[in-house]
């Protein structure tokens, strides 16, 4: 194809003082001839074009611009030759990315420089685009930030821009909120107090975390935890301030039911604490009064009915009064707590001892390992080795004497004593039911007791934050296990693991 060339009187732009104008300028710029055949011939390029095109384009002048830029469109020829035969200029925008961020932009002007001539100067874009992207990422972070965030004046208290959490949380526009006073958007309750946090926000610097309510669209009341600062230039006058209001609904709501589960558990405990005292005068009146009853019956012949079911009143009165008991100590658990550095080597020492007489009666062996030193509260940690060793020489199987072996062990998360024996054991389905309050497994004919024990060590583990398990032995007998958070443990005063 031939293009018809324009030949009219227009000058071309030519001459060494035009050339030497073009090469000291610092924007890159370039101008190409249109040939007959529609190519272009490079005819002027500075050098400041080879920094945009990566290579030394102003040494090739005199060359036909498809030798020089082969993978260029043909819809940009297209486009500069209609430039230089008298069409419209155009800008077009060149960017060049790494890794999702802009490395190099420009903006790509093309004019008619003179007949048949069309010339391209690139503006260097980049600090601009570059500018606009941190602040389109800015604005992205502030968008999905969880908490509700806006730039106020701090002279007029004037909302200037809010990020789309705090236009969500309160479902008004974003044209709404900013140009909105920043006290409006809070509950009337409060608004005095934002009013006076805003009137101090120069001179303090910032408001430190402040309860509030921010009053929604749809009337709902949200609780916020407030934090502003105050952000000043180079003089130190400030200028604009950041707030921060975090949604604390969710917290609120949780303390507030946690108050109402602590009172509760303080009734109850009161209450247990009440009802087992006063109940203890009674079984005491009844207890005392059934011996009495029997001792005077004695002189007269009783049938054995009648023995029976006077031995049934006291036994079942003394077994309630051991219930009680019981009952009455779980709930004093949680008031008399007193953590302290505690040896458990010599409380278990101290509880063995107190149950020596048990120990002779059935020939039981009972062995110590090294415990460490622990802080805990020395009642609850007796209370604990008290009932499992107790449990381990009652509980054993017929003819076979007691043997009992207390010890402790360490993971990277706990400290755990156990006590293990060689008695009844137990089935994979009790492992948890016997934890409970009042649950026995064994008849009372086989085996006395009331089935609260294994319950206060639960409630104990409970408290210090841990937990209480039983593990089957390979032979007979089970290992109980009570496993305690490890800052409990005093690593320093040596112990089994020195």
């Amino acid at each position: 194809m031939t293009f018809e060339l324009d030949h009219g009187d227009d000058q071309p732009a030519s001459g060494q003082a035009w050339n030497d104008i073009v090469e000291q300028m610092p924007i890159a710029v370039q101008t190409a001839r249109l040939d007959a055949d529609g190519d272009f011939t490079l005819i002027r390029a500075n050098r400041a074009v080879d920094a945009v095109v990566g290579f030394e384009l102003s040494a090739r002048v005199g060359h036909r611009l498809s030798a020089i830029f082969p993978n260029a469109s043909p819809e940009r020829f297209a486009r500069y030759r209609d430039v230089a035969l008298g069409g419209d200029g155009f800008v077009e925008p060149l960017r060049v990315y790494e890794d999702d961020h802009i490395k190099g932009a420009f903006d790509l002007h093309a004019f008619r420089s003179g007949p048949n001539e069309v010339t391209v100067v690139y503006l260097n874009a980049t600090d601009r685009l570059r500018k606009e992207e941190l602040q389109q990422r800015y604005r992205q972070l502030l968008d999905d930030a969880p908490d509700m965030m806006a730039a106020v004046s701090p002279a007029t208290g004037i909302i200037r821009e809010c990020n789309q959490t705090l236009v969500s949380e309160l479902g008004y526009a974003m044209g709404d909120l900013v140009g909105r006073h920043v006290v409006d958007i809070h509950h009337p309750s409060c608004r005095d107090e934002v009013a006076r946090a805003l009137a101090t926000l120069g001179t303090l610097g910032e408001v430190p975390p402040t309860d509030l309510l921010l009053s929604a669209r749809d009337g709902r009341v949200v609780d916020v935890s407030l934090k502003a600062s105050a952000i000043r230039n180079a003089a130190g006058d400030v200028t604009r301030s950041n707030w921060v209001w975090r949604d604390v609904t969710s917290q609120k709501r949780a303390e507030a039911e946690l108050r109402h589960l602590e009172q509760k558990n303080t009734d109850l405990a009161r209450f247990a604490y009440i009802a087992s005292h006063d109940l203890q005068e009674p079984l005491r009146a009844i207890i005392n009064f059934s011996g009495l009853l029997a001792q005077e019956l004695q002189v007269h012949d009783l049938s054995p009915s009648a023995v029976t079911y006077l031995r049934f009143v006291t036994d079942g009165a003394t077994r309630m009064q051991g219930l009680i008991s019981g009952l009455l100590e779980y709930s004093r658990l949680s008031h008399r707590r007193e953590p302290r550095r505690v040896d458990c080597a010599e409380v278990c020492r101290d509880v063995v001892a107190e149950l020596q007489g048990a120990i002779q009666l059935t020939g039981a062996e009972v062995r110590v390992q090294a415990l460490p030193i622990l802080t805990a509260d020395p009642v609850e940690l007796s209370l604990v080795l008290r009932n499992l060793i107790s449990n381990a020489l009652k509980f054993v199987r017929p003819q076979h004497a007691p043997r009992v072996t207390v010890g402790v062990r360490r993971s990277d998360e706990q400290v755990v004593l156990w006590v293990a024996d060689e008695g009844v054991g137990l089935s994979e389905d009790d492992e948890q039911r016997i934890f409970e309050m009042f649950r026995r497994l064994h008849p009372r004919s086989e085996y006395p007791g009331n089935g609260v024990g294994l319950a206060l060590c639960r409630r104990v583990a409970e408290l210090n934050g841990g937990r209480i398990w039983v593990e089957r032995n390979d032979g007979p007998g089970a290992t109980f296990c009570v496993g305690l958070p490890l800052p409990m443990l005093h690593e320093e005063d040596g112990g089994p693991w020195s």
